[in-house]
């Protein structure tokens, strides 16, 4: 898969690595929520320290936040505006306008287009 390089590096210069920065884009670029599992199938690294140290900083940089699953798991889910500002940079650069430029908002005036 081609990355840009431009967002790559973007997330680079918040700090993370190129395969932390690869993976985050990816995650930024789908979802938002990603596992440890991913992380490790996406990276080839074994669990243990290179995952904790990964969860650790895009937890303690305020990126990402972490929700208990049964059974000890555990789901991130990348909320930060800065790494989607980050990406969102080479999308605009590229003309892709289909690209999601950061997590969903809630709509608080979800009944002003009914009528009646």
């Amino acid at each position: 898969m081609q990355f840009p390089e431009s967002s790559i590096e973007n997330l680079c210069g918040l700090g993370y690595t190129e395969d932390e920065a690869r993976f985050l884009y990816l995650v930024a670029t789908h979802s938002g929520y990603f596992s440890t599992r991913q992380y490790l199938g996406f990276t080839g690294a074994k669990s243990g320290e290179k995952s904790m140290a990964f969860t650790q900083k895009v937890l303690g940089k305020g990126h990402a936040t972490a929700r208990l699953l049964l059974r000890n798991g555990r789901i991130y889910h990348l909320f930060s505006r800065i790494v989607y500002r980050a990406i969102r940079a080479h999308s605009h650069e590229a003309g892709n306008i289909g690209f999601r430029a950061g997590p969903p908002r809630l709509s608080l005036s979800r009944n002003r287009d009914r009528k009646g």
